[in-house]
């Protein structure tokens, strides 16, 4: 059987960092696999996690899928998933806008049974956010917690003192004082965590309805600039992609300046850039940059509660393409 194990948490939680740090830890001999949902349509988790994990098969589902009403996206790339990937470990990183009660009943469905094993949920919560009621009153963000197995305290070497404590009256104030939880430093998972039987949980939370944006596929029909754009609107939340072909190289110093101006909630992006390939992110308005090993192409993707202007950015990012790399391409014209 197929161990798998969710992991859950709201937008800018860690989740994608906590991943890696396990599949860096994954045992000698061991299969693992790795099933993660977006909210938008251009996908950009596989690609950081895919970065250096060898031997590990990543599977991407964009567009907010997996938690969707009929369950069919879900299905199909679980099952793909499986059959091409032959796991003993599935990893399932399902959106932070995504109900993880909706995938875990559909892991725990009979014809499931004999097949995958659910292991521990794991939720990872920042404490800082605690502070905010946004966050406090949100059903979504108290419907992760409450499927956790164990609870994580995301991000804990930034908290001060209060937060830890915050975090903990925030269990006990919603009779969650039983479910075990650990603080994260630095994204530092432990594969203990991942180990041992789901409880059952009988969260409830409303179903995110499915797409009806056309998925980006590996084979995306770029336009005559080469690039493809999507965007979309849901549950109070906008998002907006862009995928270039591969041939187009980035100005690393334009992408910085364009990146850290965005005033958005959420922004992730992988770019090819004429000497390297570099992951950004973007959380609580702090941008990272980090060098990658390899991707497909060049993608960004930005999730913010109001559309921005979408146009605009776009113009920006064209502007940001390496004149030096153009150059340096070889003329196919003739």
């Amino acid at each position: 059987m197929v161990k798998v194990n969710v992991i859950t948490g709201f937008l800018g939680a860690g989740k994608t960092t906590l991943i890696q740090s396990l599949l860096r830890q994954r045992p000698a001999g061991e299969r693992w696999a790795v099933l993660v949902n977006e909210f938008g349509d251009i996908g950009i988790d596989g690609a950081l996690l895919a970065n250096g994990a060898n031997d590990v098969v990543v599977r991407e589902v964009p567009g907010g899928c997996l938690c969707c009403a009929n369950g069919l996206p879900f299905q199909i790339a679980l099952n793909q998933l499986i059959g091409r990937a032959k796991p003993d470990r599935l990893i399932i990183e399902p959106t932070g806008l995504g109900h993880p009660h909706e995938i875990l009943a559909q892991l725990r469905a009979p014809h499931m049974a004999n097949l995958l094993a659910v292991c521990a949920t794991l939720t990872l919560v920042d404490a800082r956010k605690l502070t905010d009621s946004r966050y406090r009153s949100n059903p979504l963000f108290n419907q992760q917690i409450a499927v956790a197995d164990r609870v994580l305290a995301a991000k804990a070497d930034t908290y001060e003192p209060q937060h830890l404590m915050l975090f903990e009256q925030y269990l006990h104030q919603h009779e969650w004082r039983h479910k075990p939880w650990s603080p994260v430093h630095e994204g530092a998972g432990q594969l203990a965590w991942l180990v041992g039987p789901a409880a059952e949980s009988d969260a409830t939370g409303a179903v995110v309805p499915a797409s009806t944006l056309p998925l980006l596929t590996l084979n995306p029909v770029y336009n005559a600039r080469g690039f493809l754009f999507r965007s979309r609107r849901s549950g109070g939340w906008h998002s907006a992609g862009w995928a270039f072909k591969p041939e187009l190289c980035f100005d690393p110093d334009r992408l910085w300046a364009l990146f850290s101006g965005i005033a958005c909630e959420r922004l992730k992006a992988v770019m090819i850039t004429p000497d390297d390939v570099l992951g950004f992110n973007m959380v609580d308005r702090v941008l990272r940059q980090q060098s990658m090993d390899d991707c497909l192409d060049s993608r960004v993707e930005i999730l913010n509660p109001e559309a921005l202007d979408w146009g605009a950015i776009e113009q920006q990012l064209l502007a940001a393409i390496s004149t030096t790399a153009l150059a340096d391409s070889p003329d196919t014209s003739v």
